[in-house]
């Protein structure tokens, strides 16, 4: 019973030394090719026991009725020229 212990705590150590499961993400398009897809590209070989799903969207998306974990939004401002008087 001792060594069942040990096993199972052996399984818990390791992982918790090293990231694993799946990643749910979404953003727009142009976020994803022009900065996050080498971002992610980095940090799955960094972390290779995490899966990265990453879906590209022109929409927001509801992330718990689809099932994201992190979803990227961008929002820009407005103009100087609608701000300036």
């Amino acid at each position: 019973m001792l060594a069942g212990a040990e096993a199972a705590q052996e399984v818990i150590d390791r992982t918790r030394a090293e990231p694993q499961g799946t990643i749910r993400m979404s953003a727009p398009p142009a976020l994803i090719y022009y900065f996050l897809g080498d971002l992610v590209a980095r940090f799955m070989v960094q972390c290779p026991k995490v899966h990265v799903y990453l879906k590209s969207f022109s929409r927001p998306v509801d992330v718990l009725r689809e099932g994201f974990d992190i979803a990227v939004r961008v929002r820009f401002g407005p103009s100087k020229a609608a701000t300036s008087s």
